[in-house]
């Protein structure tokens, strides 16, 4: 430094030549310049250790005279800075002036500095660039250090530094401000607070004002921020001098954070950690002892600065600074175990904060991904809403690259499981998360990409699964982020192709579960009608009509009736219910024209897309605020999953692919429009009939019989006349794959041609059954059953030798039995002995309902309905002794009861039926699980159609016992969703006014006696009963329905008084319910009459009043019944009698 340049002795010192006087008034600007320039040019070349300073004394004095010092002429004070440079660097390391004069040169160094290196291009730049340089490399600078009010010297030659940092000089200008700026650090004593500010004020400047991008550090905006002249200036000087500043910067922070109080603006403090986040950018080494600090703010008890120390150290934590590798957690372990403690502070706002640095950590920091992993697993649980929505945000922000690399699937199923959180913004930001990765991985997924398929392919089937909660919230979320993510409409510039593509995707990413969601988001399913189609209606008939006060009820009555259907399924029903009647009282007749095209399904997706677009609009300038619903019902009714568009291209993609997992998945897609939207087939006849010519593939054939048959049915005219299309289908109907017989049957019994058709076919088959092989048989009992319900005449024409086969042949082989075999199997594993006796009931089944409505009937199901119940009564077996296999058993008595239920569709038939009502019941009871949940799915499925009688509804209620949870929930839900959506007037008729049939079915019940064992297990019953349709408003109809029991007897012969212990007991457990609910058992103000088929009137008052006064309850049942410790609301299976727990190890295909 400068006081260690050393003096050297030379034996001939230079003299200065110079000898000009530099003050005088006689001299002109431009003589003492040149006098100054001359003098600067000889000094500057006089070499440091050979110089007679005595020969400079007289330059010295008038150099920093006040004539030439406050000079108005730049160029003297520029070379006379130069000159006086030049003299302390030969006097060196001795100063030639005194400690005034010096503080007087050095600021004129200062300010000629800031005023002339401003401009490269100024006139003197030489000069003030030879001044800058000649400070920096003799360090004569330093001097300032020992000079009087040296402190506010040092910042206005570190403040003019930086303010000419600004400038766009160059680099070595740079070089040479730092080698100065760091000279005077080091060899100062202390660092002035004004210093210190100045160089942190370059930080802060930029700490504010660099930009996150979705949470992550913007690199870029680092990257522009370090071309700062300024702040590269501050980078230099705190780099070179870190460990001299490191103290200084550490009081810097104490003194803010100390001079904060509770409840003080936080700006300051604010501020302060925005400089923390700078510094750590750019010179970490500054931060020793500042970090300490920040963790110590981690465990203080105010919350503003716990948060702002956790969001600051996560911040940190997370970047990769441009100057220094980052790696905090390796340098300060304490402070990150610290910080990770954070993820549990008591505040939900903290620990959020937490959670906004797992990004940059997952990003930057591979060492650091597990910890950051874990963060996010934790916090998807959260008990706190608002910290689980931050966590499935933080995912959401990642690119989706980021996601394949650094989340794993564990943590993605986390969010999943998260789409079925009980708060609804949790919800959909796990949903919307999860939709978004796909829908930004679904290019990959498309072309079969290893990591993308394995990682994030799984995503619609999970949220296709959650389709099956009974929660409209969540089916309405659901096909949100379908409809705008996973199977978005196309654009304009898209083709219908690819737009079907994503649905063709989409089939070879789910499984059996997702693809029946998919199913019920498209409207795929049995029951299902339009009733938005509808309500539009109706609104048309209402713009259409006569004025509002010349109107009769039954108009308005009918659009009130589908308004509450329609809002019955809806998230907020009241709402949904005033939109709807806001819509209709709009009278737009275009809107409705816009909305009925949007749902037509024979509108191509183009025209579905655009009519949409234009009704949302319009809607929207119209009423806003009923758009919400109209979103939500048109996702809900419209075609927007299955279009007339999408048929030829899923045909051709069946036909081609070689996905035999995908092509099973298409297949059932298309027989489910098939079966349930045949209209969207329609324009696609021709192109099915030519698939179905040319192909070779059985399932191919399947596809395109069961299309057309479909088509042809709800549209005779559009059968084509060719005559090769029914010649190969004859050929599939006389053929051995039983499906394709069917469909084929059915496809002749509806061409123009049909009579001649059918008949020809039905005598075929009929005389080829006895010599028929097992798969031709089953395929000629496959096209015979359908031909009794197509075309029953054709059939007719061969019945007596088809019942003669079933009857006298078929049903009396016996079989061989293995009584270690399976005794059911999945639908595919069928034997084909097995398939033909089911075949065989349901021709018998299918020739009652196609002579339903003739006069003979009765005489034709009769026969029929006694064959089916002795198969149930004989476990299986239509004839006596013979013998049958377990598994042909099962599958016999599973068709025998939903033949049953298909005949109790006709109200002819129904009669027959309940007079064996209990056997037909008790199939819910079965032995083999499979039977059980056949019939029982089958029950449901009529029952929520509509299409058997109420009483029938008594039969979910006997699953309470069942040894497998499926029959239990599978009817819970059933008798749930109908209690909550269906109307009142139809929930009594369904499931409260069956209360008295359901008690004489237990009174009746195999298992019924009076003892406790078994009057506790049918209490059950009654609890399941009741615990599902009791409420407070039918208390007193059900308490009624009990206990007019005692006022009849039992239709049945002999009589049985069991029907007064069940009402006895249905009355105790009401009064139990009552008692735990609070509520009031009032009387029933209206008469009921009790079903006349299971009761009878008392033929004298006498036996009915000794039965009214008689107590039939056993007293020690009672005094059990009363100990019971509380009310079961949910029943949970005990001692099992007609259906045991099964062996699931020896029936591994049994659907669970």
């Amino acid at each position: 430094m400068f006081r260690e340049f050393l003096k050297d002795t030379h034996p001939a010192p230079h003299k200065l030549r110079f000898h000009d006087k530099l003050v005088g008034k006689t001299l002109s600007t431009d003589a003492l310049q040149r006098k100054l320039k001359a003098l600067h040019t000889e000094l500057a070349d006089i070499d440091q250790d050979n110089v007679d300073t005595g020969t400079l004394a007289l330059v010295r004095k008038d150099l920093i005279s006040t004539s030439i010092l406050l000079h108005k002429d730049k160029g003297v004070k520029a070379f006379a800075a130069c000159c006086l440079a030049d003299l302390l660097r030969l006097y060196a390391p001795d100063a030639p002036y005194t400690g005034t004069e010096l503080k007087d040169i050095f600021q004129f160094f200062s300010r000629q500095l800031y005023g002339g290196l401003k401009s490269s291009n100024g006139p003197h730049f030489t000069e003030y660039y030879y001044l800058l340089e000649s400070l920096s490399n003799v360090k004569s600078i330093v001097l300032v250090c020992d000079l009087p009010q040296a402190d506010e010297l040092m910042s206005e030659i570190f403040r003019n530094f930086f303010e000419l940092a600004k400038q766009d000089l160059p680099s070595n200008v740079h070089t040479f401000m730092t080698d100065i700026l760091v000279a005077l650090v080091d060899e100062c004593n202390t660092v002035p607070q004004d210093v210190l500010e100045v160089v942190l004020a370059q930080f802060l400047s930029n700490a504010v004002s660099i930009s996150h991008v979705d949470g992550i550090p913007d690199t870029e905006a680092l990257r522009k921020s370090t071309t700062d002249g300024g702040r590269k200036l501050a980078i230099a000087v705190c780099t070179e001098s870190a460990e001299k500043l490191q103290r200084y910067v550490s009081q810097y922070f104490t003194d803010i954070i100390l001079q904060h109080s509770k409840g003080e603006d936080l700006e300051d403090l604010r501020a302060a950690h925005d400089l923390i986040k700078q510094l750590n950018r750019d010179c970490s080494g500054l931060l020793l002892n500042v970090i300490p600090q920040l963790e110590e703010e981690l465990r203080v008890d105010e919350l503003d600065i716990r948060l702002m120390s956790t969001e600051t150290l996560g911040a940190m934590f997370g970047e990769k600074t441009l100057l220094g590798s980052g790696e905090l957690t390796k340098k300060y372990p304490s402070a990150w175990r610290t910080w990770l403690l954070r993820q549990n502070d008591k505040v939900a706002v903290v620990r959020v904060a937490v959670l906004d640095a797992v990004p940059s950590l997952l990003i930057n920091h591979p060492e650091q991904r597990s910890d950051a992993e874990e963060i996010l697993q934790r916090k998807l649980l959260d008990p706190d809403e608002k910290v689980r929505v931050a966590a499935c945000k933080v995912c959401s922000r990642l690119d989706v690259e980021i996601v394949l690399q650094y989340i794993s699937i564990d943590t993605l199923k986390v969010i999943g499981g998260r789409t079925l959180d009980k708060k609804a913004i949790v919800r959909q930001e796990a949903a919307m998360c999860l939709a978004k990765l796909y829908r930004s991985a679904y290019t990959d997924i498309a072309t079969s990409n290893s990591q993308s398929v394995a990682h994030l392919s799984w995503i619609p089937n999970d949220l296709l699964h959650a389709l099956a909660q009974p929660n409209a919230d969540i089916r309405s979320l659901i096909e949100n982020v379908f409809l705008n993510y996973i199977l978005p409409l196309p654009s304009d510039k898209d083709d219908e192709t690819a737009w079907t593509q994503h649905l063709i995707v989409l089939l070879r990413c789910i499984d059996e579960k997702g693809l029946a969601g998919l199913f019920t988001m498209a409207g795929l399913q049995p029951g299902r009608t339009n009733l938005l189609e509808s309500y539009v209606a109706c609104c048309d008939d209402d713009n259409g009509g006569p004025a509002d006060d010349e109107r009769d009820g039954g108009a308005d009555q009918k659009l009130q009736t589908t308004i509450q259907r329609l809002s019955s399924n809806l998230p907020d029903p009241i709402k949904a219910a005033d939109d709807l009647r806001s819509f209709a009282q709009l009278k737009d007749k275009r809107c409705c024209r816009l909305l009925r095209s949007s749902i037509d399904v024979s509108s191509d997706i183009r025209t579905v897309v655009k009519t949409r677009g234009e009704f949302f609009t319009r809607l929207e300038s119209n009423a806003a605020s009923i758009l919400p619903t109209f979103r939500f019902l048109w996702q809900k009714f419209a075609a927007w999953i299955v279009n007339v568009s999408s048929i030829l291209a899923l045909v051709k993609t069946f036909q081609s692919s070689h996905n035999e997992y995908a092509r099973s998945h298409l297949r059932a897609l298309l027989a489910k429009i098939s079966k349930y939207n045949p209209n969207i087939l329609k324009p696609h006849v021709s192109e099915l009939a030519k698939a179905l010519a040319g192909t070779t593939t059985e399932l191919l054939a399947e596809v395109a019989l069961q299309a057309l048959s479909a088509v042809f049915v709800v549209d005779p005219g559009l059968a084509p006349s060719d005559k090769r299309l029914t010649e190969r289908a004859t050929q599939y109907a006389e053929g051995s794959q039983h499906r394709q017989a069917k469909f084929a049957a059915r496809l002749l019994a509806h061409t123009r041609n049909k009579s001649q058709l059918s008949t020809s076919l039905a005598k075929s088959l009929a005389t080829s059954l006895p010599s028929a092989d097992a798969p031709h048989l089953v395929g000629h009992l496959s096209a015979l059953a359908e031909l009794a319900q197509s075309s029953p005449d054709a059939f007719e024409s061969c019945s007596e030798i088809v019942m003669h086969f079933i009857l006298k042949d078929l049903f009396m082989r016996s079989e061989k039995v293995n009584k270690t075999e399976d005794e059911w199997v999945d639908e595919p594993d069928v034997p084909l002995t097995a398939r033909a006796k089911e075949l065989a009931l349901r021709i018998c089944t299918n020739r009652c309902l196609a002579h339903a409505a003739s006069e003979q009937a009765v005489d034709i199901a009769r026969p029929v309905i006694s064959l089916l119940f002795n198969i149930l009564e004989t476990g299986g077996t239509p004839f006596q002794g013979v013998q049958q296999s377990l598994l042909d058993k099962s599958r016999i008595r599973a068709q025998a009861a939903v033949s049953l239920l298909r005949l109790a569709r006709i109200p002819i038939y129904d009669k027959l039926v309940g007079k064996k009502m209990l056997t037909l019941a008790l199939t819910a009871q079965d032995t083999c699980f499979g039977v059980r949940m056949f019939f029982i799915n089958k029950m449901i499925k009529y029952s929520t159609r509509m299409q058997i009688q109420p009483r029938y509804n008594v039969i979910p209620f006997l699953t309470v016992h069942d040894p497998e949870s499926e029959p239990r929930e599978k009817s819970r839900s059933y008798v749930s969703n109908c209690m909550r959506r269906l109307p009142r007037n139809a929930k009594v008729a369904c499931f409260e006014m069956i209360f008295p049939r359901f008690l004489h079915l237990l009174a009746h019940h195999p298992d019924f006696s009076t003892n406790v064992d078994d009057i506790s297990e049918m209490a059950k019953y009654v609890r399941f009963y009741l615990d599902l349709v009791c409420t407070g408003e039918n208390l007193p109809l059900l308490w009624h329905l009990a206990g007019r029991l005692k006022t009849v007897e039992d239709a049945d012969i002999p009589p049985s008084e069991n029907v007064y212990v069940v009402s006895e007991l249905a009355q105790h457990l009401l009064k139990r319910l009552a008692a735990t609910h609070s509520w009031s058992i009032s009387n029933y103000p209206a008469k009921v009459e009790l079903p006349g088929d299971i009761f009878l009137r008392f033929r004298d008052s006498a036996a009915a009043g000794a039965v009214q006064r008689k107590v039939y309850l056993p007293e020690d049942v009672l005094l059990h019944l009363q100990n019971e410790a509380t009310w079961l609301t949910k029943s949970i299976p005990t001692k099992r009698r007609r259906a045991p727990a099964i062996d699931k190890e020896n029936i591994p295909n049994a659907p669970r």
